[in-house]
Formats: structure tokens, sequence, C-alpha cells
């Protein structure tokens, strides 16, 4: 079972301007206040010799949602290259709204042009250059609907950003996007709170913030995957018409290697070490 943890020119610079000038909820943790931030903790062991075989193949360490966003993807929280025997890894509990101006679809970069502090349970107004709050929504979802000032139809996505930090990164915590959905001229979207499960595993030529396709990614061997039919009704639902036929994304040559299901929650699987004989994460310390 599985855990619960962006056409009109005026409106796209207005948008611009106003970045540059058991399935157990992240949310049931979820504080009220940034004092009382709850960071969920991940160890990823990544050995010497592993390491020069990520480097020698070009390769990185990839972290990334479990919950597909729109067009059946899944974002890359983040990929990093291991500094040392051990990356430790803090994903932060408080949610933040973005919007960015364009579609999420396979292969592109999610890029946060407006964010805002949110929480759960209370419904937002994005009005084409600021977020702001609309009052009480549904418990355990942040509401957010599109009724810009000026005319126009800017196609916008939005969804949640958690802050996660890395060892290996950097050790400031900095807001990664779980999920991204479109968000439709006066229209009302809600967003449910990212999953406290993420996958580990390896890849080349993928950065923080794509959206691969979740047909793509393939569990580790002997892994207990989370079945993905039931977990993603939330998020299928709100996700709309797959892409077009007619608009196939441009394909880059990536290479992935096979997840391992991490629960966040779980205090079993929150140290994870790389294994080369399968090049895939397993659970637990390097026993080396």
């Amino acid at each position: 079972m599985t855990h619960r943890l962006f056409r009109t020119t005026v409106l796209v610079l207005c948008l611009t301007c106003a970045f540059g000038c058991s399935r157990r909820a992240i949310d049931a943790m979820a504080p009220a206040s940034a004092a009382d931030q709850t960071t969920l903790n991940l160890i990823i062991e990544v050995d010497a010799d592993s390491r020069q075989f990520l480097i020698d193949t070009g390769q990185t360490v990839l972290i990334t949602a479990s919950d597909p966003s729109q067009n059946d993807t899944l974002l890359v929280v983040q990929s990093f290259s291991p500094l040392g025997d051990q990356s430790q890894v803090g994903i932060g509990t408080l949610p933040t709204l973005f919007m960015s101006v364009g579609a999420t679809v396979p292969f592109s970069t999610v890029t946060m042009q407006l964010t805002s502090p949110v929480s759960y349970g209370q419904a937002y107004l994005f009005n084409g250059v600021s977020i702001v709050n609309a009052g009480p929504g549904i418990p355990g979802t942040v509401g957010i609907e599109y009724v810009p000032i000026r005319s126009g139809n800017a196609e916008v996505s939005t969804g949640l950003a958690l802050p996660i930090s890395n060892s290996s990164v950097d050790d400031t915590a900095s807001n990664a996007a779980f999920e991204s959905f479109d968000l439709q001229l006066y229209e009302n979207r809600l967003l449910p709170s990212p999953s406290a499960v993420v996958y580990v595993l390896i890849g080349q030529g993928i950065n923080t913030g794509m959206a691969l396709p979740a047909s793509l990614l393939k569990p580790a061997p002997g892994s207990a995957p989370v079945a993905v039919a039931p977990a993603s009704a939330s998020a299928a639902a709100q996700a709309g018409p797959s892409q077009s036929p007619g608009a196939a994304p441009l394909v880059p040559p990536i290479q992935l290697g096979r997840y391992l299901s991490v629960d966040l929650l779980s205090n079993a699987q929150t140290t994870v070490h790389f294994d080369r004989t399968i090049n895939a994460f397993v659970y637990g310390a390097d026993p080396d």
C-alpha cells in the first residue's frame, strides 16, 4: 500500500515578473508553522568503487516522486553526484505552491516561476500575477483557482513543492517540485499532499525537475514496489486527457537504472546502499 507524504504575452510577462522582480500522508505530519517543520530523513550510501562507476558512466543518483503528475509523469526531485560514502537527505513537510508557464509533458523540466507557502485545507487564487489566500478549502488538499485580472489565456501548470536538503549538494534546504498539473483558465484544481514514498535510482542525462514517463521506471530486482494504480488514483483523476499523439515529446538520450521504493515514514527503509551487482539501491547500510 502506498503512503502519502504553468499564449498571452501579457500574462506570461506578469508571471515572469512576479518571479524575477497504508497510505499515510505527509500532510498528516505537517505542522502549522515553519518553526515546527518536520523533516523526513534518508541516508543514501554509495561507496568509492560505485562512485567511480557513476563517474565513468556519466550517471547520477536520482530521487523521484512516486505519485504520477500530468501526462503520467514522475518528477525528479533531485539529481546529484554523491561526494562521499554517505549522502544525508532531508525532506521537509511544509508545502509550497508553485506556478509555471507551460504544460508538464514527458521529458520537460518543471520550473517553479512563482511560489507561495501554503497550508493543507486552504484554497488559493492565482490571478496571473500573484497567489492569494481564498479561505478554507478541502481538508488534506491545497486548492488553486486560476482567475486572471487581465484578459488573456496563458497556459500554466501548478503543483506542490517540499524543501529538500542533501549533504552532497548543499545542506541548505531548497524547494523541489513533487507534483505538477495543468491548470485551466477559470478552473479550480485540488492538489493532494505529496507521497511519503520516493524512488531512488541512478540515471544518465537526467536533471532535477525533469518529468519522466512513469512507464520508464521499473522496480529493482527483489524489491517490493508500491502499487501504482491504486496509489495514483487521486493524481490520475486530476491529470485529465493524456498527451495528444500529435504532440510527441523530443526524447533525450537518457539511461535509467531500476528504482528502489523508499517509504520515508518507515525506519527500516530510510538507509539504502548501492549494489553494483544489480546497479540499483537496496535497503540497509553497506555491509562492507
